[in-house]
């Protein structure tokens, strides 16, 4: 279970996702540790994708995790899976560490503070996703896309 300071925390989170991004949703929110918030992006260039954040039972102290869900293998320039990269600061990438689901960087660990929210975060992933539909079309490593985050 969540501490009440947490819940606290997630109860604001959720208030302030249901203004900003209304087309995600809570999955298992009572489990410490297996919480998730779970919704889908529409690039700029038309393409779908289901983004994951996953929360630490540590959270908002511990930087909450983010993953691509689908599709499940990103494919990029050449046809080079992103899976394909391991850990990459070029890429923006962890190595993944969940069913194989692209396990993007969407900030430093040290810049990490409870300040942030999840919106931020997910507009990281956004982003994130808007880099990767150019890195497919040119071939540039994402991180030349002047990936910012804060």
């Amino acid at each position: 279970m969540w501490t009440s300071e947490q819940r606290v925390r997630l109860l604001l989170e959720e208030n302030i996702l249901k203004q900003e991004l209304p087309c995600f949703v809570w999955e298992d929110r009572i489990q410490r540790g297996e919480t998730k918030v779970v919704g889908d992006y529409v690039s700029s260039g038309g393409n779908a994708y289901k983004i994951c954040l996953k929360f630490p039972s540590n959270y908002p102290y511990e930087m909450p995790k983010l993953y691509i869900l689908s599709p499940h293998i990103l494919s990029g320039y050449g046809g080079k899976t992103i899976q394909s990269y391991g850990t990459s600061h070029a890429m923006h990438v962890w190595e993944s560490d969940w069913n194989n689901y692209v396990k993007i960087c969407h900030c430093k660990s040290e810049y990490w503070s409870a300040s942030k929210t999840i919106v931020t975060v997910l507009m990281n992933g956004m982003l994130w996703l808007e880099g990767f539909e150019a890195h497919r079309r040119t071939g540039k490593v994402i991180d030349s896309f002047s990936l910012t985050y804060s």
